[in-house]
């Protein structure tokens, strides 16, 4: 069975997207699609949808730090000193050889 293979675009490749995108005012969004495709590399061409939220996004990628731009999203944790606290958990049961379940995980 052939599996469907999607295009994951790097925050650094949304970001090079918009800047084209504010030098070039007039281009239309197929002509950016073809374009950042063939520039990418990509086997399948960017979806309409993912190219008019990268666009309509454009302001949160043109602001990040250049530091930012390793990530593949812009969305933090909802509750990130939870995840600290399981991530040291882990940690801590990974250093001692401990099994880790769902209950820990859970709680």
């Amino acid at each position: 069975m052939n599996r469907i293979k999607y295009n994951s675009l790097s925050i650094e490749q949304k970001r090079n997207i918009c800047t084209y995108n504010e030098k070039n005012k007039g281009i239309k969004q197929k002509q950016l699609i073809i374009y950042f495709t063939k520039e990418f590399n990509l086997d399948q061409p960017i979806k309409s949808s993912t190219m008019s939220d990268v666009i309509s996004n454009s302001t949160k990628y043109l602001n990040l730090e250049d530091g930012d731009t390793n990530k593949k999203r812009l969305r933090n944790p909802m509750l990130p000193e939870i995840l600290e606290d399981i991530i040291m958990n882990f940690v801590h049961l990974n250093m001692r050889q401990k099994p880790i379940d769902s209950y820990l995980i859970k709680n």
